[in-house]
């Protein structure tokens, strides 16, 4: 219970900013409240005295003072309505921003455990669920039980043995709560995974559809959602036939009461002790009651559903950011000398992917970083912008350990441009601009003409505002290396990194750009890995990489004149070179 409180703590702290505000609409909703509780003793009054005895004058004056306090409910009930869709878009946009923010600034190692579709889904539906409950659900819940609360002492008021027959059944609707609640729980908690499950399905096959396409597997991935659909259909049967039991059972219930209301109330008539203007109040009362009360339920089915919510987005929270994972006052970047891998090991899901990696690269050089695929090349790159931790070992820069450098002021000096060339569905000067976000537009035309990519901006709509697609679909793929290259252009680096960042360029292409960038860049260290020898033949230093393992390093001339690992790798290539 105790966890339960915490998690709920955690979430409805989103409410604080707001408290004033919330209280007002909680004041405004007592006031709907004593409204509606007015007006069955105001039917009484009409019936017991102005009706029966005939008095037109007391008639016409409830009437008045009825319409009035109907009209005045409508502008209460307005208000609160207003302003509480007002504070529940606030907590909305408030509670996906916080979670987003955390995600992002999440490790590299929680992304390659958690799906994207879950994540998208946790952030999307299980936060609009929380949201609902902290602002909606927790109003609903003070507002019904102030409700029973006066309902309750208004039926005693009126005829507290009537009261007591007519609750009799009323521990049976809480006995059959509780024991659906654990059934209820469990399909709740199946069904947003295999939403989650569902929705991963879709980013992945759309992400992948040229490769649908060509190789004609419409049928296989339709077959494969057909599947999981079937699987959610009858999760959400399981939970329809628990749901719609647990109502019933409570709805037979509350007929049931009606029926022994009724019993009670016709014999207290009979006997002279109960006014029938009392028994109208009563069965106005005795029917307000019932919708808090249902309503009461609802909430015990929407307790259960945000408790699988908060469950799943605390998962998210209970995941360190990176720069909780730092070192107490780390060290901020300062690179001069030389960058010193010692002994360094990696494992991957216990996979051994650097097996004692020895390797000195100097400021003002320019290294590569050549083997075949699964080497470990890309594996050195993610350990020196801290994406993953060594298993064992250390990586220097100037003497100072790396784990104690500041994670942020280490990745505002390295520039890095991956294989993928990961590009946002934005226009062309908002994807260079990354690089250096205060730029001015006359520096990102510069840097477009330096990189020979100004005229293709040109030809597409005459302005670097064209919206490129999702993942770049609207260009070239040399169109995209170039964005991601004129981004890592922008950024004052003391280290640059190019992943196979010409791989789409031609080899004009190719030897125009890397001059520049060595132009640009040449105080700073440069590590490139490349397949192709046209971009790594005029480094100072090439690292050949094989199993987890430096089996090779020196000038490219040398290298090739040994015929072993380089060369053997390069052969098919030496003859347009």
């Amino acid at each position: 219970m105790r966890l339960k409180l915490k998690l709920y703590a955690t979430f409805f702290r989103f409410l604080k900013p707001f408290w004033v505000s919330e209280l007002i609409i909680l004041f405004l909703s007592f006031v709907a409240i004593a409204i509606t509780m007015v007006n069955p003793y105001l039917l009484k009054l009409l019936i017991d005295d102005a009706l029966v005895p005939k008095d037109s004058h007391l008639l016409v004056k409830l009437l008045v003072i009825m319409t009035l306090l109907s009209l005045f409910g409508v502008v209460i009930n307005f208000l609160s309505s207003y302003y509480n869709a007002l504070i529940t878009s606030k907590i909305m946009m408030n509670l996906r921003a916080k979670v987003f923010k955390h995600i992002l600034y999440l490790p590299q190692s929680f992304f390659s455990k958690n799906k994207i579709g879950d994540l998208v889904q946790k952030i999307n539906n299980e936060v609009d669920v929380i949201r609902t409950f902290i602002t909606e659900s927790l109003l609903r819940l003070i507002k019904n039980l102030i409700m029973i609360i006066g309902y309750v002492t208004a039926l005693c008021f009126l005829n507290y043995k009537l009261f007591l027959i007519s609750i009799v059944a009323f521990p049976f609707v809480i006995i059959s709560l509780k024991y659906f609640k654990p059934k209820i729980k469990l399909v709740t908690e199946e069904t947003r995974k295999k939403d989650s499950e569902i929705l991963g399905f879709f980013i992945e096959k759309f992400h992948n559809i040229k490769m649908i396409q060509s190789f004609n597997i419409y049928d296989n991935e339709c077959h494969k959602l057909n599947g999981s659909l079937e699987e959610r259909v009858r999760l959400g049967m399981e939970k329809v036939k628990w749901g719609t039991l647990s109502s019933s059972i409570s709805g037979f219930l509350f007929a049931l009461t009606m029926t022994i209301f009724f019993a009670g109330g016709g014999y207290f008539i009979i006997n002279g002790t109960l006014t029938i203007g009392a028994l109208f109040a009563f069965v106005n009362y005795l029917m307000f009651l019932m919708t808090p009360v249902r309503d009461m339920q609802s909430l015990y089915m929407d307790l259960i559903r945000v408790s699988v919510s908060m469950e799943r987005v605390n998962e998210i929270f209970e995941n360190k950011t990176i720069d909780a994972l730092q070192v107490a006052n780390p060290k901020p970047f300062l690179y001069s000398d030389k960058i010193i891998f010692k002994n360094v090991k990696f494992n991957y899901n216990e996979k051994e992917i650097l097996k004692g990696i020895n390797l000195t690269l100097e400021k003002g050089k320019t290294y590569s970083l050549v083997g075949a695929s699964g080497a470990g090349k890309t594996t050195i790159i993610n350990l020196l912008l801290k994406f993953y931790n060594p298993v064992s070992g250390s990586i220097l820069i100037d003497d100072v350990p790396l784990q104690n450098i500041d994670i942020f002021d280490l990745r505002a000096k390295i520039s890095y441009i991956s294989q993928e060339n990961q590009l946002f569905n934005d226009s062309i000067i908002e994807n260079i601009r990354i690089g250096k976000i205060q730029c001015t537009e006359d520096e990102v035309v510069d840097i477009s003409k330096k990189i020979n990519i100004y005229n293709q901006i040109m030809l597409l709509d005459g302005t670097f505002n064209s919206r490129i697609g999702d993942q770049g679909s609207k260009i070239s793929g040399g169109e995209k290396q170039k964005i991601a290259i004129a981004r890592a252009f922008l950024k004052d680096a003391d280290i640059l990194i190019l992943d196979e960042a010409f791989a789409s360029l031609d080899s004009e292409n190719e030897r125009e750009i890397l001059a520049a960038l060595r132009k640009k860049f040449q105080s700073s260290t440069i590590i490139i890995i490349s397949h192709r020898m046209s971009t790594i033949k005029e480094v100072d230093e090439v690292v050949f990489l094989s199993e987890g393992l430096i089996v090779e390093k020196g000038k490219p001339e040398d290298l090739m004149m040994k015929k072993d690992h380089y060369w053997r790798l390069f052969r098919e290539q030496l003859e347009p070179v």
